[in-house]
């Protein structure tokens, strides 16, 4: 489609170049009573941001202000000392549009986005370029990390027109938000010539751009509305996007595709599903691949840990050197899962050198969590992070730098502009054989190295840190810290994932305006979208999960009904996106499901809406869950890979759960499990926490008709040794005459198994179980449970 969209755009443009003369505007802002306003906000607002620009005045003060200084966006304030006459997204700018009959161009960026101030640079501080944009069109910034709504709708152009995306994205619309020709990044002669082409065709070809404008706004209406025909959606759907992602897979680097290379986190994460399910292991092989090779790559920080947010190359060593919260939040729990699948200590040494960096580097005196670190200082990209072999030996011993240098492989040509990103050519276990060190020892001296290289780093100018805090981002980084308290059993972990959970509560929910997404500079700002309640939902119940308090538990509970009330889609089921402002000409109201850079706002909402299920047993849930199901079921079919933590949450509505923690009896009753390996031994404990005026039949349960709580093991390759259940407590119940042999509060059954052959492998459990109160009986329930063993420890 995106062919006929960009053959259709380009016969508008084809050998068609407009002359204009240039114009500098004296002030952007020219009428008296904004420029007074404008200088007063600079005056009480100097000193709080950085002033982007190199046209100063005599007394270092910027020539040039536009509206976006009255924004709170670090990326648009970047950007309030332009010549270009900015505004902000909303209805004055399309309406200035309209007045003047002129197109709008819409740049959508963000504040540590390299080639977005590579094009501010060349081109929006450029006073030949300004007075162009300003004499023949309204200018418009958007941050994308305010508001995903918008970019998601003209993201969909920009890939309709030209087949890929990015950022900066360059749209040109009509006043009414129709683009009828989109890109990303111009150089400046390009963008010049580009801007004169347009003006040209406006003025000359007015209904060719309205009829572009029209076919694409249609195009762009009809993929993010998410409209499919309804298919039936089973276990083989979800083995079929497994499938598909091995045959994509890198077998030589790990990853998917060709360069550039993205980390492709809710990929990863169905591969380790479909291991922690089926006993897939090709799925487990390829991630294992693709995180040693991403750990021993430049796209991590060796020093520092923490991951860049994607490899230019395919062998992931030259990043693209910003650091964004989501991709520690999504690749912590990727390396934490796979720790606890593999017990591979470089899987733990990543996942806890990344987690304090994020701790350490992201986080907000009130304990929430910054977006993004610039991939830029002193005007280069990646300087900050970068050696040559004199640095190293300045800073270290000779033995350390000699240590260092071969290491890292640090050579004084460099791999990155004359200087080296410090990468692992070999991974470290296997250094310590060929120099015949012990690695214990190796991994000491390393460590040291790093410290010292840290602190001297510290130093350097910094590149520039984004401190909005994004509610969904949030989210997902409290989930993650939280699941590695409990595999590592770290609970200053549980501790920071509480004090930011709390401080996100207290700062941006309220009953009246719901979530809000962005708190900067202790100011609460822009309303949350459907990302934002369903990620801090999910972060919410996992809170829960691992403290048992149910003031998390009502929080969700509260944050998915307004989701409900704001996002939900009654004639087709899924969520919005967004709810759209007073006087925005939103072309559309997009709802995609598909995974980008996160996973989507609508798979996170369905994973939770299936953990609300099991937790709470309402009914309304499920009719959600049923609805969202059907509504996407026909891009799940047709593209699985695209909805890779949708279908998380479609196997585990149509399986259940096979994590070592779960809920039965709709919440009434938690179970928790815990293994402890010795040789092929393997002991096990399943502790049960029973509400009170609730039950469950003892395993020596005499009366007809009741189900006795057992455990069974479902592979023959596991002999039973032992099961040893509780004795029942005897209790007279309404609805039977004789007494009964009953389980109430905390239980614990306990067994051991012998392994035929003890390998890496899953332990598979099941429970069985019939809960009651007085009033009635459940139906009875099995829980399955995939417990990781390793003959390497215990877990």
């Amino acid at each position: 489609m995106h062919k006929l969209l960009l053959f259709v755009v380009l016969s508008l443009f084809c050998q068609y170049d407009y002359a204009v003369r240039l114009e500098l505007p004296k002030h952007s802002g020219n009428a008296t009573a904004l420029r007074a306003h404008l200088d007063d906000v600079f005056k009480k607002k100097r000193g709080t941001y950085p002033v982007r620009t190199r046209h100063l005045d005599e007394e270092g003060h910027p020539k040039y202000t536009n509206r976006l200084l009255l924004e709170d966006s670090p990326y648009l304030l970047q950007h309030a000392h332009n010549p270009v006459n900015w505004y902000s997204w909303g209805a004055e700018a399309f309406e200035k549009a309209r007045r003047e009959d002129k197109p709008v161009f819409l740049s959508i960026g963000y504040s540590t986005c390299h080639w977005c101030h590579v094009m501010e640079a060349e081109s929006f501080d450029d006073e030949s370029v300004a007075a162009l944009l300003n004499k023949h069109f309204i200018a418009i910034k958007v941050d994308r990390e305010q508001r995903p709504d918008i970019d998601e709708i003209y993201m969909t152009g920009v890939q309709l027109i030209t087949g890929h995306g990015g950022w900066p994205m360059s749209n040109f619309l009509t006043a009414d938000g129709k683009p009828f020709y989109a890109g990303t990044y111009f150089p400046k002669d390009r963008f010049t010539r580009l801007l004169r082409q347009v003006v040209g065709i406006w003025t000359t070809q007015r209904k060719k751009v309205l009829e572009s404008a029209e076919q694409i706004s249609n195009q762009i209406s009809l993929h993010t509305s998410a409209i499919a025909g309804a298919s039936q959606i089973d276990h083989q759907v979800i083995k079929d996007g497994v499938a598909q992602l091995l045959a994509n897979y890198d077998n030589e680097n790990g990853g998917f595709g060709g360069r550039p290379k993205f980390p492709n986190e809710t990929r990863l994460m169905l591969l380790l599903d479909a291991y922690r399910r089926d006993d897939n292991r090709s799925a487990l092989a390829a991630v294992e691949k693709t995180l040693e090779k991403m750990a021993l790559g430049g796209i991590y920080d060796q020093i520092a840990g923490g991951f860049h947010r994607y490899s230019v190359d395919e062998h992931w060593l030259v990043p693209h050197f910003e650091k964004m919260l989501y991709n520690q939040a999504q690749l912590t729990r990727v390396y934490g899962t796979a720790f606890a699948l593999t017990n591979k200590p470089l899987f733990r040494r990543i996942l806890e050198q990344t987690l304090d960096y994020v701790l350490r580097d992201m986080r907000h005196e009130g304990g929430a969590f910054f977006s993004a670190t610039d991939a830029d200082s002193e005007g280069e990209e990646g300087l900050f992070f970068v050696w040559t072999v004199a640095q190293l030996r300045e800073q270290l011993t000779d033995k350390e730098a000699d240590l260092a240098i071969d290491l890292y492989a640090v050579t004084s040509r460099g791999n990155f502009e004359g200087r080296n990103i410090l990468n692992l050519p070999i991974a470290i276990d296997a250094y310590a054989d060929a120099h015949a060190t012990d690695e214990l020892e190796l991994l000491g001296r390393i460590d040291a190295i790093r410290t010292k290289l840290y602190l001297h780093r510290e130093k350097r100018v910094h590149p520039i840190r984004d401190e909005k805090i994004i509610s969904s981002w949030n989210g997902m980084m409290i989930s993650s810290l939280v699941a590695a308290a409990e595999i590592l059993d770290r609970s200053d972990y549980l501790q920071a994932a509480l004090n930011a959970g709390e401080y996100l509560w207290q700062h941006s929910w309220s009953d009246q305006e719901g979530l809000r997404r962005i708190i900067l500079n202790n100011q609460v700002s822009t309303q949350g979208v459907l990302e934002d309640y369903s990620y801090f939902s999910e972060a919410c119940l996992y809170l829960f999960d691992a403290t048992g308090n149910d003031r998390w538990l009502a929080r969700t509970r509260r944050m998915v009904a307004k989701m409900i009330d704001l996002f939900w889609d009654d004639e087709q089921g899924g969520f919005y996106i967004g709810v759209p402002k007073a006087g925005e000409p939103m072309i559309t109201r997009p709802k995609s499901p598909m995974d980008g850079a996160i996973a989507s706002g609508n798979s996170v909402a369905l994973g939770v809406l299936v953990k609300l299920l099991q937790r709470t047993g309402e009914l309304g849930y499920k009719t959600k869950i049923v609805a969202m199901i059907d509504a996407f079921s026909g891009l799940i079919k047709a593209n699985p890979t695209g909805l890779t933590y949708m279908l998380l949450g479609v196997d585990e509505y149509m399986r259940g759960s096979t994590q070592a923690q779960q809920f039965s009896a709709n919440g009434h009753i938690k179970v928790n499990t815990r293994v402890k390996v010795s040789g092929q031994i393997v002991d096990f404990e399943i502790e049960l926490r029973i509400d009170p005026n609730w039950h469950i039949n003892a395993h020596n349960v005499k009366q007809k008709g009741l189900v006795p709580t057992r455990v069974m093991v479902t592979d023959k390759k596991w002999q039973i040794q032992e099961m040893s259940y509780p004795d029942g407590e005897s209790m007279q119940m309404a609805f039977q005459q004789t007494t009964m042999q009953l389980y109430t509060g905390t239980t614990v059954i306990t067994g051991r198994l012998k392994a035929e052959a003890m390998v890496d492998t899953l332990l598979p459990l099941m429970l069985e179980l019939q809960a009651c109160n007085e009033k009635l009986c459940l139906p009875p329930e099995q829980l399955e449970f995939r417990l990781p063993v390793w003959k390497r420890g215990t877990m």
